[in-house]
């Protein structure tokens, strides 16, 4: 039992099935992204924990208790939405004492607790200050701090950071995860985005189609996907169909176009199974010759033509045609300007270990 579960939580809007039969456990102190495309159910999914939808079926609990039937502020869950939804005509001050002021709070409680929560967001000396005035950023905070100043078990963030420009968002990834960490709360976040997913998330939860596809810390999620699809919605991957011709130690053998490839051992799969293989765009590596002797004995050595290659500052994309007809991608990062020793038309070669390249199911 977790600090939140779902518990075969399902919902529909009209005859559209819209969660299937979510099931999960998030521990305490725990900050967990729902990863997914846009419609996937992952904002759906927030709204049933927060009390804004009613799941059809299913439960949701909190340390063991069922909040399914609870109204929104009976559950101890605040959220911060992406719009912030800061009241405009209140300063900083009033827009972060507005909780407690509900509650009934004393006035040296509200100014105790506001304090505290400009400190966390590092805003002191700001509360006079109107929505207005701020950046996006400091906005995002003080949204943060009026949903903390309540003390919620578990704080629901709506991708916050989408309205953010890219330096910005960078900085306050990093940001909030340090105010996550120092009030200790339990945060579920939900993105589309997987570089903010795999720096801020303690686990991810892919989502596809209403369902969890897997659920595991980024690491897991990003060196191991367990399906097609998180394969190629976590990291940038080559992905082609394959044949199983067998196993041999650790390392499964697969048929590419024709082409026998050495890959990452796979129990699940036997001889004759169709399956995906896998491979980082930057695990491999583009030879203008084979190696010689001395160098690296790569298990995949294949013959290609260089059919573009397309420099972007920090890395450079090399596309080629393999002599099976498969395009593949390679990404080279750049130490000090372009260091990539092939061009259009070369003919060259591909090269990656088996340990690079993971075996999916085909579906």
């Amino acid at each position: 039992m977790g600090h939140l579960s779902l518990v075969n939580v399902s919902k529909s809007f009209g005859k559209t099935p819209v969660l299937k039969g979510l099931s999960m456990d998030i521990r305490s102190g725990e900050f967990v992204t729902l990863l997914g495309e846009s419609g996937c159910g992952k904002t759906t999914t927030l709204r049933c924990v927060a009390g804004l939808e009613t799941a059809d079926s299913g439960d949701i609990l909190l340390n063991g208790e069922s909040i399914k039937d609870l109204p929104p502020d009976k559950r101890n869950v605040n959220t911060v939405f992406q719009n912030y939804a800061l009241f405009p005509h209140m300063n900083v001050y009033d827009n972060i004492a507005y909780g407690p002021k509900l509650r009934r709070a004393s006035k040296n409680e509200i100014k105790r607790g506001v304090a505290e929560m400009l400190d966390l967001v590092k805003m002191p000396g700001l509360e006079k200050r109107m929505p207005g005035q701020l950046s996006g950023g400091q906005r995002q905070r003080v949204a943060i701090a009026r949903a903390l100043i309540n003390k919620p078990q578990i704080l629901l963030l709506d991708e916050p950071l989408g309205a953010l420009d890219m330096k910005l968002r960078q900085h306050m990834q990093l940001e909030l995860k340090h105010i996550q960490a120092q009030a200790g709360v339990t945060c579920v976040y939900v993105t589309h985005d997987q570089d903010e997913a795999l720096n801020m998330s303690t686990r991810i939860a892919v989502m596809n189609g209403g369902a969890f596809e897997q659920v595991g810390t980024p690491q897991e999620v990003y060196e191991q996907p367990r399906t097609a699809f998180v394969a190629g919605f976590v990291g940038e991957r080559n992905i082609h169909p394959v044949s199983v011709e067998g196993h041999n130690g650790d390392v499964t053998n697969v048929i590419l176009d024709g082409i026998r490839i050495k890959a990452r051992g796979s129990a699940l799969l036997k001889a004759g199974d169709s399956a995906r293989l896998a491979v980082h765009t930057d695990r491999a590596v583009i030879l203008p010759q084979a190696p010689g002797p001395g160098g690296h004995l790569y298990d995949n050595i294949l013959p290609c033509v260089v059919q573009s290659v397309n420099y972007s500052g920090h890395r450079t994309k090399i596309s080629v045609l393999l002599n099976g007809g498969i395009t593949f991608i390679i990404a080279e990062y750049n130490q000090s300007g372009s260091n990539t020793t092939v061009s259009d038309g070369m003919n060259a070669y591909v090269a990656f270990d088996a340990n690079e390249g993971v075996l999916v199911s085909a579906v």
